[in-house]
């Protein structure tokens, strides 16, 4: 009889080996991953800012993203949603309504519930370190009589370069309204928050 072998066990071990060093390589690859989106999400600086040469007015307003993490991101959109905005004579001017822009162009949304973010993209990228872009969408919906209260979310949809197949989004909720003195306070608000702060202002 020959003599007893090991290279049964071995084999089996080896096997083990191997689908553990590769769960390894996977687990450490999602890390990087999670880690990267992480970033962008707490160093992605989102502002609605007035404009004061144009008097505060909401619908001069810049929304202004800049992009502060360590990663350049790719496909993006913004979409500017008008929770309720009522009019400086107490009419609802705009309620549910949403507006987003993918390159050129500012479209009316049908739903609010963002489309999807499309994976190829030819435009200039959005760079690390502070790089940002600007844009305007409340003068799309202005009532001839101006405002008095206003109650948006702005939603920004991007890509990083490094990870296309995955979108990610970031959401601002901001309330404005007209005090006695004639200026815009403004102030944030959870995005989550069901009854707007601007029924207030609605004609009863």
């Amino acid at each position: 009889k020959g003599k007893p072998t090991n290279r049964g066990y071995l084999s089996q071990l080896d096997s083990h080996l191997i689908i553990f060093v590769v769960g390894c390589l996977k687990f450490t690859e999602n890390t990087k991953a999670e880690f990267q989106l992480a970033d962008v999400v707490q160093h992605l600086k989102m502002t609605y800012s007035s404009l004061e040469e144009y008097g505060d007015d909401p619908s001069d307003s810049d929304i202004k993203i800049q992009n502060d993490s360590g990663y350049d991101l790719g496909p993006r959109r913004i979409i500017c949603f008008s929770n309720l905005v009522v009019g400086a004579d107490g009419s609802a001017a705009a309620e549910n309504l949403g507006f987003s822009k993918y390159k050129k162009g500012w479209e009316i949304m049908s739903s609010y519930a963002p489309p999807t973010l499309p994976k190829s993209f030819d435009g200039p990228v959005l760079r690390k370190n502070g790089d940002s872009e600007s844009e305007s969408c409340m003068s799309a919906i202005k009532p001839s009589v101006g405002f008095s209260c206003l109650d948006f979310t702005i939603i920004y949809q991007y890509r990083l370069v490094i990870q296309p197949e995955l979108e990610q989004s970031k959401w601002l909720r901001i309330v404005a309204y007209k005090s006695p003195s004639g200026k815009y306070i403004w102030h944030t608000r959870p995005t989550d928050e069901r009854i707007s702060e601007c029924t207030d202002y609605v004609k009863k």
